[in-house]
């Protein structure tokens, strides 16, 4: 480790398992949208995320992928990590390889029939190459277990362990394993595609590697495929993406360069297949154990594109002729077995999964009985409790783990549960745990603070892994386009997510408790939160007291000493975005305002009909439209709480009154209607002495309100206003309350 510190589902079927009993929908954007591990995520939820981080693919020659991804150069005669004296080219001159080759060059009929004599090549390749412990086997027609969505890759690659009579190479070369693979099982997805070539009368002697070959295909404006006698264009290193514009068919234009895409090696996937082939990439990143990053391969025909997924960038490969170039598939396959497959070091003993009893709940508990080890402490693994579903961003996974050995000096923590947070956050960003550390040491320096120690989460020990080689490479090729990510765990005391409480009362105090530590942590410790959403609000028990948490502290800054952003880069989750932040291209700077609005959009999703439009559309909508949608909610009516939380409504109505007179002077001064404007309270509507009266009269009743603090009294009363990086009191006097609710 690089740093450590310790400070003060059944047989074979393409049916979806059964809904779980709580269903939500993975954020549209945002990168610290979290699922919590019980929830249902359906497969067209997945989509939605998934074309947005399909957006952040580039493209490299097949040399540059091999070089980046595995370091290996493909000029080079060796095999990686074997100890016999073949190389390449050796293994591509092997009788038994050029026998399985010529086999899938006589393959006739469509994409299943290639399925075999593939398998039967690839794994070959792999024998003569040392890799007797990997396998190439079918899928197709088979669903995989051990997640809510229904994906069914073509071929997979597994551990030969794995294998056994009901799920063999031998046994699923006709159909898939009767057995389902898990996706702890499988190492790397296959997707294949078969397109038939007509050919001519003209051209009844073309051999049957012109047909494999994509140097043949030549695609005419009607959209049929002929042969082509052309030879293939060569295409050069490319470290950055084609602009959107010069990827005319992937932006809706209705006639891209067709000179253009045949010099690319019809290098680009269609938006489709790129979501489809993400969509493996995002099982195994959610539930094949702890993987910086993954693999794939799309092929068409004989061609074969290799795919490279972490949690900063999605990188497709041109592809490579298994016919023409066999050689680069040698190296490519050793490459692909040499490698560790992306697994984290963060789990140190062997894991026994733990297979659902329930089939509403399909996921294996994978981490079940495994042990992290380190500062001289040993945990075990319980269970998941929150997985953070998308490719890009952190990665977030919150485990129950339980202590199991300790130093001598601390054996009393034997047997204590804890929560252990494992995510992988930028390199260059605030370390959530000096944030934390930070907040918890201004809040024992003084003892009027000393309440918000309730408020903050609680670390006990955290350890940083190194940043890969993988990314060192990749950091270092395509410079600012790509962003280091830290492999990092927190021990921390255990929090619960505020879905879990019942009580509207204790759901108020927890919302109060929220907005009050939001604003001291702004005012006296400098931090911006800039991620408020359902899955960042916990809380915890105190005696029969409930405290609202404000947890993962990732996305936070230092408003002080922190520069504007300069990237185009949205900081939060989508469904309880900000407008300003939804709407704006390039967006704005973070403001103290943007959380209130993030607060009040909580609230409702809370307490309001979240099953039901509006707010159900929250987690449906692109971030595009999004904010034309909330602007639209905010400009209405004030939203009606749900029956059971009926003392949300006053709260609800004036902070809708607050941000609808704000929008509306917003519009004003977009009008030029409006001489004085200050943006940063929205007109002044939006301040935090406005919101502080709001949530200071929501009511709380006598016996839910022990340990909480209803007002900031001091002896002598607040100013008459607050700036709004004031490091004031946090209090409104009675007469004070009522000028302030008068004004909204």
């Amino acid at each position: 480790m690089a740093s450590t510190s310790h400070p003060s589902t059944s047989k074979q079927n393409r049916t979806a398992p059964q809904p779980s009993l709580l269903k939500t929908t993975t954020f549209s954007a945002g990168t610290s949208s979290q699922v919590s591990f019980s929830e249902n995520i359906s497969r067209s939820e997945d989509g939605r995320s998934l074309k947005q981080d399909v957006k952040k693919t580039r493209y490299l020659s097949f040399k540059d992928f091999l070089s980046n991804i595995f370091a290996v150069d493909s000029s080079q005669e060796f095999i990686q990590g074997s100890s016999n004296s073949k190389t390449w080219t050796d293994v591509t001159n092997s009788p038994a390889v050029l026998e399985k080759l010529d086999m899938f060059r006589k393959t006739t009929g469509g994409e299943t029939a290639r399925y075999a004599p593939f398998i039967s090549l690839a794994n070959q390749i792999l024998d003569e190459t040392g890799h007797h412990t990997i396998r190439f086997c079918r899928n197709d027609n088979t669903m995989v277990a051990g997640s809510f969505t229904a994906r069914t890759p073509d071929i997979v690659v597994v551990r030969a362990d794995c294998l056994n009579d009901t799920r063999s190479v031998e046994s699923c070369s006709k159909q898939g394993p009767k057995d389902p693979f898990w996706w702890h099982n499988i190492l790397m997805c296959n997707e294949f595609e078969y397109k038939a070539v007509s050919i001519s009368k003209d051209a009844k002697e073309v051999s049957l590697l012109e047909a494999h070959s994509s140097s043949s295909w030549k695609r005419k404006p009607s959209g049929k495929a002929t042969l082509s006698s052309n030879k293939r264009q060569k295409t050069q290193p490319s470290r950055i993406a084609p602009t959107a514009k010069s990827r005319g068919f992937r932006t809706g234009r209705k006639n891209p360069d067709r000179s253009s895409l045949a010099s690319q090696k019809h290098h680009l996937l269609q938006t489709s297949k790129a979501v489809q082939c993400a969509g493996y990439a995002l099982e195994l990143l959610a539930h094949s154990g702890l993987r910086n990053f993954v693999l794939g391969i799309y092929m068409i025909n004989a061609e074969i594109r290799p795919i490279y997924y972490d949690r900063s960038i999605i990188i497709e490969s041109d592809s490579v002729n298994i016919l023409e170039n066999t050689r680069d598939i040698v190296c490519l396959f050793d490459a692909l077995a040499s490698s560790n497959w992306g697994l984290s070091k963060f789990i140190t003993s062997k894991i026994t999964p733990q297979m659902p009893k329930d089939t509403r709940t399909p996921l294996a508990n994978i981490f079940a009985g495994g042990s992290l080890s380190f500062s001289g402490y040993s945990f075990t693994l319980k269970n998941d409790m929150y997985i953070q579903h998308r490719i890009i961003g952190r990665g977030t996974r919150v485990f129950k783990v339980v202590v199991s050995t300790t130093p001598e000096k601390d054996t009393a923590k034997i047997g204590q549960e804890y929560c252990a947070k494992i995510s992988w956050p930028a390199k260059n960003r605030n370390s959530e745990i000096e944030l934390v550390k930070a907040a918890r040491d201004v809040a024992n320096s003084r003892q009027e603070w000393k309440d918000f120690l309730n408020n903050l989460p609680e670390i006990f020990i955290h350890a940083d892994l190194d940043v890969t080689e993988t990314q060192i490479r990749l950091a270092a090729f395509f410079s600012s386009d790509y962003k280091e990510r830290i492999p990092r765990i927190i021990i921390m005391t255990l929090l619960f997510p505020i879905k879990h409480l019942e009580r509207p009362h204790q759901l108020m105090k927890v919302f109060k408790d929220i907005f009050f530590c939001h604003r001291w942590l702004y005012d006296s410790v400098k931090i911006l939160y800039r991620d408020l959403s359902e899955d960042n609000i916990m809380f915890r028990r105190i005696g029969d007291c409930v405290y609202g948490v404000l947890n993962d502290f990732d996305l936070s800054s230092d408003w002080s000493i922190e520069e504007p952003p300069t990237t185009n880069q949205r900081i939060g989750t989508a469904p309880f975005m900000a407008i300003d932040l939804l709407k704006r291209d390039p967006p704005p700077h973070h403001l103290y305002r943007h959380d209130l609005e993030s607060l009040y959009y909580i609230i409702v999703s809370m307490v309001c009909d979240r099953q039901s439009p509006p707010v159900s559309q929250w987690f449906e909508l692109d971030s595009d439209i999004m904010a034309a949608h909330k602007l639209s909610i905010l400009l209405d009516k004030p939203l009606q709480p749900c029956e059971k939380f009926q003392i949300f409504t006053g709260l609800l109505s004036q902070l809708h009154s607050a941000f609808r007179r704000g929008l509306l002077a917003q519009i004003e001064r977009d009008f030029d209607l409006k001489e004085t404007y200050d943006d940063e309270t929205l007109g002044g509507w939006v301040s935090f002495e406005k919101i502080a009266a709001i949530f200071n009269c929501a009511e709380v009743p006598k016996m839910e309100e022990e340990g909480f603090r209803k007002e900031f009294d001091t002896e002598e009363p607040p100013a008459p206003k607050l700036s709004q990086h004031g490091s004031g009191h946090f209090a409104c006097t009675g007469e004070m309350t009522k000028s302030i609710v008068s004004e909204g």
